[in-house]
């Protein structure tokens, strides 16, 4: 069973690269990007139905990128995380999900919790063979 594909941008390797590796072992197809710009170039919304983007990112933050995916397509299942700033800490949390963020995660959080949500945002995947009558 091919589960959909997910769009994950974090500039912490240290961070992404676990994540990426969770995520696969959950059975998903993950696509990665360091920064905003190249997740826009990267994302297909036909091969990628939730995107998990970092908040604060150089060249392109992910409140920028939510608004440019939202253009898109509407439809896209965003989820948000950030560590915060140092003055606001969370605030582009709540930003994120004003412009359509599906979901929201400080950092750190349960990865168990992040997959469950991915699922919830998910239809079930379509089974084969006939139905019984």
């Amino acid at each position: 069973m091919n589960l959909p594909g997910i769009l994950l941008i974090d500039d912490n390797d240290s961070f992404r690269v676990p994540l990426r590796m969770a995520l696969e072992q959950a059975g998903y197809a993950v696509t990665e990007a360091s920064q905003g710009k190249q997740a826009l170039a990267l994302y297909q919304p036909t091969s990628h139905a939730v995107v998990i983007a970092d908040l604060i990112m150089p060249e392109l933050d992910g409140l920028e990128l939510i608004i440019e995916l939202r253009k898109r397509n509407k439809a896209v299942k965003i989820i948000a995380i950030t560590a915060g700033t140092r003055n606001s800490p969370y605030a582009e949390l709540a930003a994120a999900k004003a412009l359509g963020a599906c979901h929201i995660f400080p950092k750190p959080f349960p990865v168990a919790k992040l997959i469950t949500t991915i699922q919830e945002l998910l239809p079930p995947p379509a089974t084969t063979g006939e139905q019984a009558a």
